[in-house]
């Protein structure tokens, strides 16, 4: 359900919504939670020290990098491999979105 809300959200929510682009993160994601704590804490590294560079995005670092870091260094290793496992599982199309995705890209390539 929340992998299905962060597509809804993708697309809803940014200039250039692209389904294929959230396939790709998703299948990105998968990796690297399939690589494990010192994976998943490398990219949240390399994510704060992005967002450390604009004071803009400093409260955004704190809201999210900081406590997300926190929450993975606190799970035990089976856990993360469950996560890996359930993300594994997760495959989203178009029509679980619940909306009518076919019908708009129709529409926008008429328009």
């Amino acid at each position: 359900e929340a992998v299905v809300t962060s597509f809804r959200r993708s697309l809803a929510y940014t200039l250039c919504g692209n389904f294929k682009l959230a396939v790709t993160v998703l299948n990105n994601l998968k990796s690297v939670v399939r690589r494990g704590r010192k994976a998943i804490l490398g990219c949240l590294v390399r994510l704060w020290k992005l967002f450390d560079q604009d004071e803009d995005r400093e409260i955004l670092k704190h809201l999210y990098i900081d406590d997300y870091y926190r929450w993975i260094k606190s799970l035990d290793s089976e856990t993360i491999e469950a996560l890996a496992e359930d993300l594994e599982k997760v495959h989203v199309r178009k029509a679980d979105l619940g909306w009518d995705i076919e019908r708009i890209e129709e529409l926008a390539l008429e328009g």
